[in-house]
């Protein structure tokens, strides 16, 4: 369990990816996270979005004078 009971320097099963599998996986990759990119802003827009902040009340920036208590 711990390594005591495993004959010492025991070949390991290397498990790379190399050539034609290493680029499948990164075409693969950059297509699942593009799309995930993709489905979200669908789902809830952020770039090009001018009322991101603000979806519920957008707020007013207007000048208000203070309130004369306040002075």
């Amino acid at each position: 369990m711990c390594g005591w009971t495993e004959e010492a320097d025991a070949p390991e099963e290397e498990l790379t990816l190399k050539g034609s599998e290493l680029v499948i996986f990164g075409v693969v990759y950059s297509f699942t996270v593009l799309l995930l990119v993709v489905v979200f802003e669908l789902v809830m827009p952020v770039v090009d979005n001018p009322d991101y902040p603000f979806y519920n009340k957008m707020p007013d920036y207007r000048f208000q004078r203070p309130s004369p208590h306040l002075i």
